[in-house]
């Protein structure tokens, strides 16, 4: 990027005449009397909600989709969406947009009742620009400030027909599109590094913890009658993912890799015993302990919300992190936590620490229980400024240590997944509560000794960790302070070479 000698001319027109020409251009998802609940299907074309636009985080989430049949999506063909359209919602969270990716295995999209879709005419406009464009800061709020605010927030076709947008040159919107797509090209391959990571961390976990491989695989080859070393190795090819029996069967099996590896794989394993015990959740491995997940907790708490101003009593800044803040905390997305104003005395008790864990409690949804948790980590609290408490919905776990902080961490993760969490929430309003007294009190897990708890945490903890997660967030700060210079021509952008 550089200024170039050339002036490049930002020609003012409105998003209606850069729409495609077929009829299709700019229009309203279907009435909702034509896409009812009941319409929805196991399989088929995905529908476009707002739980997949976001206010200029990313592009698009692609997931929970609901889907409608063929059939449906031909009757409702004029609100049809494909790779390249972008999504405005126009009544509820406005502002909210998404780039409907090429990515995904959907040549077609139906947009929902509740957004519209504006097809760009790609011979005068590229989407990825106009995307850009109309998700940045400026377009977001004039489209909050033009909304018809009575009620439920709401705008429509006529007034996205009408919104302006300043064009460039095709070849010059190009060349913004690529400035700034590639940031978020970066910003999306480190959730996906960061997925991963945390996909490996919780697959250790279910390993030793929950199906206990390393044991298993130490007591059936004893009640085999192999060797002393040939059991070792078992439960090495069982921490390692290999296959245990070639690693039983040969010698030399781990020499294929290094012997700093191969010692520190063996010490490992010969944290496992090679026996079970019964307990009171069956049979759990021998001089492991099954206990209530209350006693792995120090210390609980409900968390605050505070006041939205300073008060008497209300005296010291804090951030709030919600329920609805843990997906985007845990994946390294833009955050947008609100600020409060807390008492000096509560904040005492509720400032989070790092190895601390946040729990939701009131909330959830018909297909979404209570109990989602999030682990406090060194980069969340650093990126919320360093003060931070849970949410009035949420409360604080403190482990009795780190090492039993990152086991309980991943237990709740773990029966989250599973759909375990059910049996803990009542619904006695409109709101789902969790119990959290029974469950600390009925969820029992197999707890083994501090020494495997301290390997789990040496391997466990890089993984969760997330240092990309501050490197995504200063390329979000960098794209958003990138955007409005370039779609306004602030910045210039020179042609390559």
């Amino acid at each position: 990027m550089a200024s170039n000698e050339q002036v490049v001319e930002f020609v003012p027109t409105t998003l209606g005449a850069i729409a495609a020409t077929d009829g299709y251009g700019l229009v309203d998802g279907p009435f909702g009397s034509n896409l009812p609940a009941s319409s929805y299907v196991a399989e088929g074309i995905p529908v476009i909600r707002g739980s997949n636009l976001t206010l200029g985080a990313t592009r698009f989430v692609a997931d929970e989709f609901v889907y409608v049949s063929e059939q449906t999506a031909e009757q409702l063909k004029r609100s049809l969406a494909r790779p390249g359209d972008i999504i405005f919602t126009k009544k509820g969270t406005l502002g909210q947009t998404g780039l409907v990716p090429a990515n995904l295995q959907f040549p077609l999209f139906l947009t929902s009742s509740n957004q519209m879709k504006l097809s760009v005419n790609r011979e005068i406009a590229n989407p990825l620009y106009v995307y850009y464009y109309v998700s940045s800061e400026a377009s977001r709020s004039k489209i909050k400030r033009d909304s018809e605010s009575t009620g439920v927030p709401k705008t429509n076709v006529g007034y996205l027909r009408d919104f302006p947008i300043l064009l460039p040159s095709l070849a010059q919107q190009e060349r913004i599109a690529h400035i700034l797509g590639s940031i978020d090209d970066k910003i999306e391959l480190n959730r996906r590094i960061n997925q991963t990571l945390e996909a490996m961390a919780q697959a250790i976990f279910k390993s030793w913890f929950v199906d206990f491989e390393p044991v298993k695989a130490k007591a059936e080859t004893r009640t085999a009658g192999a060797s002393p070393e040939a059991i070792e190795r078992a439960a090495m090819a069982a921490i390692a993912g290999r296959p245990i029996e070639e690693a039983v069967a040969q010698q030399g099996y781990f020499d294929d890799i290094s012997l700093s590896d191969r010692e520190s794989l063996a010490q490992t394993a010969a944290l496992f015993p090679d026996s079970f015990q019964d307990s009171e959740l069956g049979e759990i491995p021998e001089n492991w302990n099954s206990s209530p997940f209350g006693d792995l907790l120090s210390y609980q708490i409900g968390g605050d919300w505070g006041k939205d101003a300073a008060d008497e009593k209300h005296t010291e800044p804090s951030s709030i992190i919600r329920g609805t803040d843990f997906p985007d905390l845990q994946s390294g997305r833009e955050i947008r936590v609100p600020s409060r104003w807390v008492e000096q005395k509560k904040l005492e008790k509720r400032q989070l620490l790092v190895g601390d864990i946040i729990i939701e409690v009131s909330g959830g949804s018909p297909k979404q229980p209570t109990g989602r948790s999030l682990l406090i980590t060194d980069d969340i609290i650093r990126a919320l400024g360093g003060t931070v408490e849970p949410a009035s919905f949420c409360r604080l776990f403190r482990p009795v240590s780190r090492d039993i902080g990152l086991f309980a961490a991943c237990h709740l993760t773990y029966i989250y997944s599973e759909g375990r969490m059910w049996g803990y929430q009542n619904q006695s309003t409109g709101i789902a509560n969790f119990q959290t007294k029974r469950f600390l009190a009925d969820e029992i897990v197999a707890l083994p000794p501090n020494e495997l708890l301290a390997e789990f945490m040496r391997l466990g903890s890089p993984l969760l960790t997330h240092s990309l997660h501050r490197q995504s967030r200063a390329l979000t700060q960098l794209r958003d302070t990138l955007t409005p210079k370039l779609i306004s021509g602030e910045l210039k952008v020179q042609a390559d070479a």
